[in-house]
This record gives C-alpha cells, structure tokens and sequence, in this order.
C-alpha cells in the first residue's frame, strides 16, 4: 500500500538499491506499515541497530547509543513516536545526523512539520505514508496465505473481502483478524 516509497520507482526502494540510506521521517495514520517499513530496513543493513520510544525511553538511553558510535561508523537508530521527543533530545542527535554516525528512521502519526523542531527537521527527508485502501488489505492477506503459517487454510476470496472490509483499512487489525480466524476454525476450507 506504500507503493510510492517501496514500490519500484519508491525512494526507499531507490535508496535500498543504491546503497543510500538517509535519515528520514515515515508519518501517517497507525496501521499504515511504518513500523515493519523500518523493520525491514534495518533488517537489510548490517549496521547496527537501536530501537527508541521517544514516549517511554529516557535520555540516557539516547546517549548510550550515541556512545556506540565510537566503535560503528554508522548505526541505524528507529525513533517511535519521534513527534514526543523533547527538544532538548532532538537538538541532541543534530550532530550524530549531520555527520552520518547515525541514520535516524523517525516514525510518527503526527505532522512533523508540526510536531519535530525545525532544526532536525531540516536534517530529516520527510515521507508521507498513505491510507492503506481494502484493495491493499486483500493484496496483503493473499500474500500472508502463502505463508507457511496459514498454508493448511483454504480461505474463500469472499472472507478475504469481509476481512478486507471490516478491518477498518488497518493492516495490523486485518492480521488479527486472520490469525484469530486461523485460530478459531479447525476447518481447512473457510468460506
């Protein structure tokens, strides 16, 4: 459903093939994949890689990251709610940024022309995450049967449709929902 940054022409598609990877903010409504967008990403490197809740994690974790890079040239840092990060911790990163010794994945559901100060914003490319569509969400749960965890099931097109359309355009919802079916039947065929 992110066809514009992962499909074939995306930038993080562009960036991932080139060997380019820049700091960079996902926003967008929950549901829409920034978190497995940046999973994935990190999974694709062989950098080193931190995960920070700016709503949970305190300073000092930051700063025992940022320490790490002492010994890595470079580290991929995935910040979650990066729109609740203080700006004191925000203008703390400006130098590890503008230097490369650490590549931010910000995720936010918040504006962060908004929500981020414009000191690191300035430093942060700034992708939008579009509404994921019910066509989306069909596309994903064909996929998700092929997987070896749903492959004993023989799902109708028209669960996946019911699914598709009562999931409220969320992914991680249409997952749940799946899973639970899978969990709930002990049919092989579901119609």
């Amino acid at each position: 459903g992110q066809e514009h940054l992962t499909g074939k022409d995306g930038i993080i598609t562009k960036m991932i093939e080139q060997n380019k990877l820049r700091s960079f903010v996902l926003y967008g409504g929950p549901g829409t994949g920034k978190t497995t967008i940046a999973k994935i990403i990190k999974e694709m490197y062989s950098l080193q890689s931190y995960e920070f809740n700016a709503s949970s994690d305190s300073k000092s974790i930051l700063h025992e990251i940022s320490d790490l890079t002492k010994y890595y040239p470079n580290v991929i840092l995935i910040i979650d709610e990066i729109h609740r990060m203080k700006k004191d911790t925000q203008d703390y990163l400006l130098p590890f940024i503008e230097d490369g010794r650490i590549t931010v994945i910000g995720l936010t559901t918040s504006n962060p022309y908004i929500a981020i100060n414009k000191a690191i914003r300035s430093r942060l490319n700034i992708y939008k995450m579009n509404s994921i569509n019910e066509n989306d969400i069909i596309n994903l749960l064909h996929n998700c049967i092929k997987m070896d965890e749903f492959k004993h099931l023989d799902i109708d097109d028209d669960v996946i449709k019911m699914i598709a359309a009562n999931c409220g355009c969320e992914i991680r919802t249409s997952l749940n929902m799946l899973e639970s079916l899978e969990l709930l039947n002990g049919k092989v065929t579901i119609s």
